[in-house]
């Protein structure tokens, strides 16, 4: 699973980042790759399917990627 996290050091981010570095998707068998992306990136992201989800960000930046939403 292709994570955007929207920031490193955030307690809506840190969650995901310290159970990717202590190995917790790994137990469960889930292949993750989180990636730094600035939060409108991170719904550019999500919208052309270079991510499969994001971590946090602005109910307004998916508005204005999702116009149909």
């Amino acid at each position: 699973m292709r994570i955007a996290s929207v920031d490193l050091i955030s307690n809506t981010c840190f969650p995901a980042l310290t159970a990717d570095a202590l190995g917790f998707f790994e137990q469960e068998g889930v292949e993750v790759e989180i990636s730094l992306v600035a939060a409108l990136g991170a719904t550019k992201a999500l919208k052309n399917n270079s991510v499969d989800a994001m971590i946090a960000g602005s109910v307004h930046d998916v508005l204005t990627e999702f116009d149909h939403w």
